[in-house]
């Protein structure tokens, strides 16, 4: 029950047209405090039930610990206390998220249902994002271009100018972009790993997933694309590399190792063609 609140707050507040407005305003505010409490209710929950708490490991827990010791500190000298409080209340509550997620996966072993899940947000974020940004962005632009054609100006829709940049549904177009750093290797690896139309839908995601970077025009997403593009390019050819290397080392040393006894060898590669042909 408590797993599926925290999975509504997380899509609402993910796709919820100018959240970061909403979130400080009457009644959204007091749907935000409930969405950051939840997830530590759920870590509470879950604690209790196995007496147990599973870390993150490979040295994560050591960085959240330092992680909550900085901003102690900083709330305990800040200029202005209360907002430092608040501040850290988030990222408390963000931290217990986390560590409440990782322990709904240890108990229920369920990480491929997870990754499909956000599969879904991220390819809706897209659609809405892509949405907003037509009916709120793009098309009020070209009617005010058209009345600038009709009255003798020539003026284009031009994306070097922020206002026209796609910054839905996150409230700037850095956020959309960074968010959209994150998905779209999420919709890559389901694409790889389906077949069919499973396939084509999680790929076409992928190809919105680019039209919606462009869109908002952000360097520092295109970058973090690119690095990640290139890190992935080199990956697969030291994979190929290493493959490769196996393929040629291995046969080698088996023979050497084999070659004083033909016999031997040959009847292994009998009875292995005979296991293949009985298969």
């Amino acid at each position: 029950m408590i797993k599926n609140l925290v999975a509504v707050f997380y899509i609402v507040l993910t796709l919820l047209p100018i959240s970061h407005t909403l979130v400080v305003t009457w009644p959204w505010v007091l749907i935000w405090q409930i969405a950051l409490i939840t997830p530590v209710v759920w870590l509470l929950v879950q604690t209790a039930e196995n007496r147990k708490l599973f870390l993150l490991g490979s040295g994560f827990d050591i960085l959240a610990l330092f992680l909550l010791m900085g901003t102690g500190i900083n709330a305990a000298f800040a200029q202005h206390p209360n907002q430092a409080i608040w501040q850290s209340i988030v990222l408390l509550c963000f931290l217990s998220g986390l560590y409440a997620l990782n322990q709904w996966l240890h108990q229920e072993q369920c990480s491929r249902k997870l990754f499909l899940f956000q599969g879904v947000v991220s390819f809706a974020f897209i659609v809405v994002s892509l949405m907003l940004w037509m009916g709120q962005t793009v098309y009020p632009e070209l009617l005010q271009l058209q009345t600038f054609e009709a009255a003798g100006v020539a003026k284009s829709f031009d994306l070097s100018q922020i206002p026209l940049r796609n910054w839905h549904p996150l409230g700037h177009q850095n956020y959309v972009a960074g968010y959209l750093c994150l998905a779209l290797p999420v919709l890559f690896s389901l694409g790889l790993q389906q077949s069919g139309w499973r396939r084509y839908f999680w790929f076409s995601g992928l190809v919105l997933g680019l039209i919606d970077l462009y869109t908002t025009y952000s360097r520092a997403g295109f970058l973090c694309i690119g690095l990640c593009s290139i890190i992935f390019c080199i990956g697969i050819m030291l994979q190929k590399k290493t493959s490769a290397s196996l393929a040629f080392t291995i046969p080698r040393r088996f023979g050497r190792h084999h070659r004083h006894c033909p016999l031997q060898f040959t009847s292994c590669r009998f009875y292995l063609s005979a296991g293949e042909r009985s298969k």
